[in-house]
């Protein structure tokens, strides 16, 4: 854990509505990760009304909360609430993070003024809007990676000191 913080435990966050779908993959991809030690899982549950509670059962390491539908943020809110790791870290339930993922998220956490990491978006779609879609933000990571600081962090895949 050299270029981690030393003593960090991580809560990941992630938002579903309906995700009965997608949300196995996204915790399949979460227990395949490299990172050396403990985190925690939290899937808000923000009122689906497909098989998104069956799947979940499929992975009882994952604390789940349940909520009214209230839509994503507030549902990300409700997990960060409820995190009791010392960073939050955040994914989406149609995202598979590669096994490196949580690792490299808190590898700028070392450095005590950072106050927030992304992460990059890679796409597998063949539609061609989708892989217009990758090269806008391949674009715009290349652009951000020339500066000493950034100011905005899209939430599929965000990380912030509690």
């Amino acid at each position: 854990m050299a270029d981690i913080p030393r003593q960090v435990y991580p809560s990941v966050i992630i938002p579903t509505y309906n995700g009965a779908d997608k949300i196995g993959r996204c915790l399949a991809s979460l227990r395949g990760q490299d990172y050396p030690a403990s985190f925690e899982v939290i899937v808000v549950n923000d009122g689906s009304t497909d098989r998104t509670l069956e799947v979940l059962k499929q992975f009882p390491e994952v604390r789940v909360l349940t909520q009214a539908n209230a839509g994503p943020a507030a549902a990300r809110n409700r997990g960060a609430k409820e995190a009791s790791g010392d960073l939050i870290v955040f994914t989406d339930d149609d995202c598979e993070p590669l096994p490196n993922w949580l690792t490299e998220m808190l590898k700028p956490f070392v450095t005590p003024e950072v106050v927030g990491a992304k992460g990059a978006y890679r796409t597998r779609q063949p539609e061609i809007l989708a892989r217009f879609v990758q090269i806008e933000y391949e674009d715009r990571y290349m652009l951000m990676g020339l500066q000493p600081t950034i100011d905005f962090i899209d939430t599929y895949s965000a990380a912030f000191r509690r």
